[in-house]
């Protein structure tokens, strides 16, 4: 019952049967095997989830930069264009 369990990927079902079978008979290793083989799967799971999620981070985080170079340069530029406009003042008031 428990590997039918584990295939449909319900492991903590899974889990529970494997604990049981080996409360009613500790001296069966493969009860052992099978509970380790539920705890590989779920670990398996995790680190899929967690690489999946950090890759998928790392692509956010360099869009992210890009939008922020975007808006720095924008900023920068209307910087560029006030501080122009300010030098140009004194020299058209001149003519």
């Amino acid at each position: 019952m428990g590997n039918l369990l584990r295939k449909a990927k319900r492991w903590e079902e899974a889990n529970e049967m494997f604990y049981r079978a080996i409360a009613i008979n500790p001296n069966f290793p493969q009860f052992y095997n099978n509970l380790g083989n539920v705890f590989l799967d779920t670990v398996s799971l995790n680190l899929n989830f967690s690489y999946n999620m950090r890759k998928h981070s790392i692509v956010i985080y360099e869009r992210l930069n890009s939008v922020l170079i975007f808006l720095l340069l924008v900023v920068i530029l209307e910087l560029v264009t006030n501080i122009k406009e300010e030098l140009m003042k004194p020299l058209i008031r001149i003519r």
